[in-house]
C-alpha cells in the first residue's frame, strides 16, 4: 500500500481548512461563536457582523456597546415588523438570560458597522469589542466571508453522573 498516496491528500485538506475553522471567545460564563460579517463590495459604506452568544451561567448579562476600528461606529441593530413592512432599528442592549443563547443574524439582531473605514474583504478579519454588563469587555476578531457560515448548534452540556 502506498501511503503517500493517503496521507497527502489528507495533509493537504487540512493545511488547507485552516482559514475556515470557526472561532469562538469565552468572557466569564458568555461563550461568543464565530464572529463574523459578509464581505461587501468596495463601495459599500455599511455592513453588518453576526455571531452566537450562549450565556451558561446562573445570571443574566446584556450587550452594552460595541467599538471596531473598521467602522466609524458599531450600532447594534434588530430587524422588526411593524405596520406591514419590515424595517431595521437602533436597540439600547441585548439581554442574554442565564442559561440561553442569542443569535445575531441576518434579518435579526446584528452589529450594523457605519462608515466603514475600508471594504470588507473575503478572507480577512478585523477587531471588535464587545462591552457586556456583566462579563465586561471582550475582544473578538471578525472573519470576513462570501456567504453565512454554516450555522452550529449551541455546544450540549456535560453529563453530570451522580453515581458513586
Amino acid at each position: 500500500m502506498n501511503l503517500k498516496k493517503y496521507v497527502l491528500p489528507l495533509v493537504a485538506a487540512a493545511s488547507m481548512a485552516g482559514p475556515a475553522v470557526a472561532h469562538d471567545y469565552q468572557a466569564e460564563s458568555l461563550f461568543i461563536d464565530h464572529p463574523w460579517a459578509r464581505a461587501m463590495p468596495p463601495t459599500a459604506t455599511t455592513g453588518a457582523t453576526y455571531f452566537r452568544i450562549d450565556n451558561n451561567g446562573e445570571t443574566g448579562d446584556r450587550l452594552l456597546g460595541i467599538e471596531t476600528p473598521a467602522a466609524e461606529s458599531a450600532e447594534l441593530h434588530e430587524h422588526v415588523h411593524a405596520e406591514g413592512l419590515m424595517k431595521m432599528q437602533k436597540a439600547a442592549d441585548l439581554s442574554i438570560d442565564a442559561d440561553e443563547s442569542v443569535t445575531l443574524e441576518p434579518g435579526g439582531y446584528h452589529i450594523m458597522l457605519i462608515n466603514l473605514q475600508q471594504p470588507l474583504v473575503d478572507g480577512e478579519k478585523f477587531p471588535m469589542t464587545l462591552r457586556f454588563e456583566q462579563a465586561g469587555t471582550v475582544d473578538v476578531e471578525v472573519a470576513v466571508h462570501k456567504e453565512a457560515p454554516a450555522a452550529k448548534k449551541k455546544p450540549a452540556k456535560p453529563a453530570h453522573n451522580h453515581a458513586q
